[in-house]
């Protein structure tokens, strides 16, 4: 997976308004992204994306909203010196890095599955309301508080 590929997929993903509780977009790129991977897809009620290819021995997992603030979500990025914000808003990086990481992923791996959480921000609603069955035996997420450990 090349950096430069998973920072495309961001900046693609901040082209799409997924502000918690309205995020219909987002979810319908990323369902038509997995499917175009070869993944089967199922979306929940809660708007979970549970996409899984091959036998898979690792979950991935993210969510896919962000907190909108200021101009969001209408994001003008601003890249200078090798950092990259957002102009008069949140930059949605909470967690759009780990759902371009786990683009970068689908696109590498034929053995994979992914569970794309819905409105974390405002209370873990998707996680919470998910009933779908993980397959894998090891499930890490990709939005860890902690910068100095790897969760599983």
């Amino acid at each position: 997976m090349q950096k430069n590929e998973v920072m495309n997929d961001f900046k693609k993903l901040c082209e799409i308004p997924h502000c918690s509780c309205e995020t219909e977009q987002m979810r319908e790129f990323l369902a038509d992204f997995a499917r175009s991977q070869g993944f089967s897809v199922n979306v929940d009620e809660a708007g979970n994306i549970h996409a899984v290819k091959g036998e898979p021995k690792i979950c991935l997992q993210s969510h896919y909203d962000m907190v909108c603030v200021g101009a969001a979500p209408n994001l003008e990025l601003i890249e200078e010196n090798g950092i990259l914000r957002a102009k008069n808003s949140t930059l949605g990086a909470d967690d759009g890095i780990g759902v371009a990481m786990m683009m970068g992923a689908m696109r590498e791996f034929a053995n994979l599955e992914c569970l794309f959480t819905n409105d974390e921000e405002v209370g873990l609603v998707g996680a919470n309301a998910f009933k779908g069955k993980i397959l894998s035996p090891n499930l890490l997420n990709l939005d860890s508080e902690e910068d100095d450990r790897v969760t599983l």
